[in-house]
């Protein structure tokens, strides 16, 4: 976890894609959970409005061939509010990474 509150920043033409990453050693599932830190929290609900502030899930981190890698939406922007569950005190979330529900 980094004190910025996200793993590493992605430049581009118009803005800066700021990517935290959170690796699973389960494999892809309708539902699939993951923590963000307090000062992933924080980062999140600094860039909440906009995309900049984005999640890439890993799934089957530990398994190449069946390895996949999700770009998420911010959990609290618009556009993630509808795609992620809060399952505990703030820092674990679900979500469908497959887009479904």
């Amino acid at each position: 976890m980094s004190a910025s509150g996200y793993d590493f920043e992605v430049s581009g033409r118009d803005t800066t894609r700021l990517y935290e990453v959170k690796a699973l050693s389960d494999p892809s599932a309708e539902r699939v959970e993951f923590e963000l830190g307090p000062s992933e929290v924080v980062a999140a609900r600094r860039y909440a409005r906009g995309n900049r502030y984005r999640i890439l899930l890993i799934t089957s981190a530990l398994v190449p061939e069946e390895r996949r890698i999700f770009d998420l939406p911010n959990p609290f922007s618009a556009q993630g509010r509808d795609r992620f569950r809060m399952v505990s005190r703030g820092v674990r979330y679900q979500c469908s990474p497959l887009g479904k529900g």
